[in-house]
């Protein structure tokens, strides 16, 4: 988080800014009138948010893909869980320091997110963000996708060379969709899914064998690892 002065064609620090906020979704842009210093308090108390079980988490804000979900950005096509994640209230107080607030989407595109400027001092009963179980799995969906194509990257490269890396967190998307039709939950099983539907394509929806053996896999007769070993050439 860096303090910058109005936006200027001669500036180093905003020509690097709009370079990679269409590159990549990691730059988030904040207009108010507050100082630093309160600005960045009330963000550093974002960072942490308390579990339903008393545990603490850490709450990644400031990436675009979980801001969006946070705020329930409708205009952000990209956004796996559309949200909002949070209450009224949450947001409220999270933005309550802020005339404006901006985030650059994974394809570039520029967004503002609603900030409601009447509500200063409303939540002053918040001090910790605490979340629902819901929010939790919220927030836990929505960056499944990167999770997944990051161990398909790190793991599998080859499988996936051959989808343009603009085009992957789609087709990720699209097999996590499939996945969860299946009952599958874990991350093993999310990847080996993956793994599966770039290794067979379109006879995931053809072949008979697979077609029987991901049925039974949905009917929980059968676990997906045991699964891939019955799997035809």
């Amino acid at each position: 988080m860096i303090e910058l002065s109005a936006p200027s064609a001669e500036s180093n620090s905003w020509k690097q800014i709009f370079y990679y906020s269409k590159k990549l979704p990691c730059i988030t842009l904040i207009a108010t009138q507050n100082n630093f210093d309160i600005l960045f308090d009330r963000l550093s108390n974002c960072c942490e948010v308390k579990m339903p079980d008393g545990e603490v988490m850490y709450l990644a804000f400031w990436d675009p893909a979980i801001l969006g979900v946070l705020m329930g950005q409708i205009d952000d096509d990209t956004l796996h869980i559309k949200g909002p994640v949070m209450n009224s209230e949450q947001k409220n107080w999270m933005t309550e320091k802020m005339a404006h607030w901006w985030y650059w989407d994974r394809n570039g595109c520029l967004h503002e997110i609603s900030v409601d400027k009447k509500a200063e001092g409303r939540q002053e009963s918040i001090r910790t963000l605490t979340l629902t179980q819901s929010q939790v799995d919220d927030l836990v969906e929505a960056s499944s996708p990167d999770q997944i194509l990051f161990h398909l990257c790190a793991n599998q490269p080859k499988l996936i060379e051959n989808i343009l890396p603009s085009k992957r967190y789609e087709f990720v998307r699209r097999v996590l969709s499939s996945a969860r039709e299946l009952g599958l939950e874990s991350m093993q099983d999310l990847v080996n899914f993956s793994c599966i539907s770039l290794i067979y394509g379109e006879r995931l929806q053809s072949d008979i064998g697979i077609l029987n053996l991901l049925q039974q896999v949905k009917e929980k007769k059968i676990k997906l690892f045991n699964a891939i070993n019955l799997l035809p050439d």
